[in-house]
């Protein structure tokens, strides 16, 4: 081939020579870390794109390659079992993590998967069954709703309740922080001192101060809801839910239920079905989460960008999701084989797929990997805040609100009771109307 002959774009730089006189593979081919465009070699931005992580926490794009970083109390090391020496992982320091699972009315631990022992849960009453649990590293307090019933669309008899959580060891001090209330899924907002959680059949997003003499309902929108997942970015201000009833959706409010909006909807074309299971990367600002219908573990920030399939993987149906290190971990909620399963995968590429059976044969309700660095430190806005009932967090701050029954005045921080009697739900629904009109779409 004379050095002329036209050469097609593949032929660039395949380590073969094409041209007689060899200049397919001289001048014109890039070094590492950048490729061709319109004829000049131009940077490749690795950092680019949820789909393509190659750092465990931070990645910052320089000419020709990257660097990685990690948030406070990581320690930057060497990838194991990686030919690139720019691949590095966060490395957390302190105490190793501990799985917590509930089962039934129980509280349960292990640090190897392998041998779960019981929480002693001394001075706790009527627990009963535990539907979702979630914690308070710094506080030492862990919450959870439970009831007299297995089932999770039944409001009945539950309530949702706090204790005293001694380094993963005893339960004590429990109290009763909310009686009746609906809930399918709990997350603590460890900066501000709250507890939120949704409805199962009521489309409600509701919280709480911790000890639930201030209480609040956000959102209500669809009866036809089912909402099966919560998670909290203090840092970010932002509670996402996701939806697996009708119009299926990963959603996204600021923490005070202020602008709510849909990331993900199949009505818009987007491939979701049946999210069952979300959690969050408190130092990335991602969102990862199963959809059990398509079996497929799905990655993207927290602006609904970088939407990326992660792995197709295969399950009866995931339950509960958490996140530690590079994994990303979940359990399901049907047993197989005898036991119930715990996967995990890297949350980087999807890849490193592990199966571990629990040795359990009770259904998992919640599952959480409990370690201080989950719950990084960052300032509260609402400190010395006066607003008259909640204080709320939101991105640019935080804004009051009030509980069921009242509605928020001029001034933005005092509180005024409805003057129209009503019960429970019909004020929450005038709150609602009051505050936002609609979740507009």
């Amino acid at each position: 081939m004379a050095a002329t002959d036209p050469v097609t774009h593949d032929q660039w730089c395949d380590g073969s020579y094409d041209c007689t006189d060899n200049s397919d593979e001289k001048s014109l081919c890039c070094v590492a870390g950048k490729h061709r465009v319109n004829g000049e070699c131009e940077d490749i931005d690795e950092c680019s794109g949820a789909g393509t992580l190659v750092c465990s926490q931070h990645c910052h794009n320089t000419d020709g390659s990257f660097e990685c970083s990690c948030d406070q109390g990581f320690n930057l090391s060497p990838k194991p079992h990686s030919q690139d020496e720019r691949r590095t992982y966060c490395q957390p320091l302190g105490n190793d993590p501990v799985f917590l699972a509930s089962i039934n009315s129980d509280i349960l631990k292990t640090a190897d998967l392998q041998s779960f022992e019981n929480v002693s849960m001394e001075g706790v009453e009527d627990s009963h069954h535990i539907y979702d649990f979630d914690y308070d590293y710094q506080s030492n307090l862990l919450f959870w709703c439970s009831g007299d019933t297995q089932d999770m669309q039944s409001s009945m008899h539950k309530n949702l309740w706090k204790a005293r959580f001694d380094n993963s060891e005893n339960l004590r001090e429990a109290d009763k922080v909310a009686e009746g209330v609906d809930c399918a899924s709990i997350a603590v907002d460890w900066i501000n001192k709250k507890v939120y959680w949704v409805t199962a059949d009521r489309g409600q997003l509701v919280v709480s101060s911790y000890d639930g003499s201030n209480q609040a309902t956000l959102l209500w929108r669809n009866v036809d809801w089912i909402l099966r997942a919560i998670a909290v970015s203090p840092k970010s201000g932002y509670i996402f839910w996701s939806n697996c009833g009708s119009d299926p959706h990963i959603g996204r409010a600021n923490m005070d239920g202020s602008h709510p909006t849909f990331l993900i909807q199949e009505s818009e074309g987007d491939q979701i079905v049946d999210p069952t299971a979300m959690t969050i990367d408190q130092n990335t600002n991602h969102l990862y989460w199963i959809d059990a219908h398509y079996q497929t573990l799905h990655i993207m920030d927290f602006n609904g960008n970088d939407f990326a399939l992660q792995r197709s993987i295969h399950m009866v149906s995931a339950w509960r999701m958490s996140l530690f290190e590079d994994s990303v971990y979940w359990v399901d909620s049907v047993r197989t084989d005898g036991s119930y399963k715990m996967h995990r995968a890297s949350k980087l590429t999807g890849d490193s797929y592990i199966e571990t059976s629990l040795g359990i044969e009770a259904q998992i309700s919640g599952f959480r990997m409990y370690h201080q660095l989950l719950q990084p430190a960052v300032s509260n806005a609402c400190t010395g805040s006066k607003c008259d009932h909640l204080c709320l967090l939101t991105p640019t701050g935080y804004s009051c609100a009030c509980n069921n029954g009242y509605r928020l005045i001029d001034d933005e921080r005092s509180c005024a009771k409805l003057d129209s009697p009503c019960t429970a739900n019909s004020c929450d629904r005038m709150i609602l109307i009051y505050k936002y009109v609609d979740i507009d779409m």
